[in-house]
């Protein structure tokens, strides 16, 4: 798609400034705006960020667990926040 964008002078110097110092030229600048932008607007499947992606992963997994396993890590869980409150209590912090 060929876009036409009227720029004021100082927008169209700006930009020309912008693009050298990124080694672009205005055009390919803008085009690499335009993509960050979008891609940043649109949910992605595979999310670029490790952390999200980790997320994404532990819900896949516990989607498939099977009650039993579910109540297993529950109780995991119950046991770890426990025994963090029983140090934080112990050294007179506040519970989480």
């Amino acid at each position: 798609m060929t876009l036409a964008i009227d720029l004021s002078p100082d927008e169209e110097a700006r930009l020309a400034a912008t693009a050298r110092q990124e080694g672009l030229d205005p055009a390919a600048f803008v085009h690499k705006l335009v993509a960050e932008r979008l891609r940043a607007l649109t949910p992605d499947e595979n999310p670029q960020d490790p952390t999200l992606a980790l997320f994404a992963q532990w819900e896949k997994e516990d989607a498939r667990m099977t009650p039993e396993e579910a109540a297993a890590e529950n109780r995991l869980w119950e046991q770890f926040a426990q025994g963090v409150n029983e140090t934080r209590a112990a050294l007179g912090m506040r519970r989480l």
